[in-house]
C-alpha cells in the first residue's frame, strides 16, 4: 500500500466512455469497463469499475438507489456515459460525475463495496483501489503516480 495519497483521490478514467456494462448473478455484480477509446484498448489503458455495494444514481428523472444484486435495467444506459470526474474519498466513497451531468454515487459499507483497478496488474505499475470493510480505502498506486500540488492530488 502507497503512503503518498492525498484525498480526494482522482481516479485515472476522466474523459473515458463507459465501454462495457457487465451485470452478474455473483459478486461483483456490476463491472464497468473503461479502454482507451479503441475496440478493445491496450491493457496499460483499461480500467474495471467493479461494484458490489448499493449504489445512487442520479439522473435528470430524479434519484435511484440501486443494490447491484437486484440491477435495473437502467444501468445498461451507463454505457457510452463519458466520465468527467472520478474521484475516491477517504472514507470509501466513490463518486463518478459524467458528462451528461449524470452521477452514481457508492457509499462506504460494511464490505468491500467497490474496487477500481487497472488490467495491468499492480506488481506491473497498474492501480488498485478498494473501499475497505466498514470504510477507508486501501490504495496501491503505480511508481510514476506523483501529487505535485500537496492541497490536491
Amino acid at each position: 500500500m502507497t503512503s503518498k495519497v492525498r484525498y480526494p483521490l482522482p481516479l485515472p478514467i476522466a474523459d473515458r466512455e463507459v465501454m462495457q456494462v457487465t451485470v452478474s448473478r455473483y459478486g461483483p455484480y456490476l463491472q464497468l469497463e473503461f479502454f482507451d477509446g479503441t475496440a478493445r484498448g491496450s491493457d496499460r489503458d483499461a480500467y474495471t469499475l467493479a461494484i458490489d455495494g448499493p449504489f445512487t444514481l442520479e439522473t435528470r428523472e430524479g434519484s435511484m438507489a440501486v443494490d447491484p444484486a437486484n440491477p435495473s435495467p437502467a444501468l445498461l444506459a451507463l454505457r457510452t456515459m463519458t466520465v468527467r470526474e472520478a474521484i475516491a474519498d477517504e472514507d470509501g466513497t466513490l463518486r463518478l460525475t459524467f458528462t451528461d451531468g449524470n452521477a452514481l454515487r457508492v457509499p462506504p459499507g460494511e464490505y468491500e463495496p467497490w474496487q477500481f483497478v487497472s488490467k495491468v496488474s499492480v506488481g506491473d505499475d497498474g492501480w488498485l483501489v478498494v473501499s475497505a470493510a466498514g470504510g477507508g480505502l486501501a490504495v496501491w498506486l503505480p511508481a510514476h503516480v506523483t501529487f505535485a500540488d500537496p492541497d490536491r492530488p
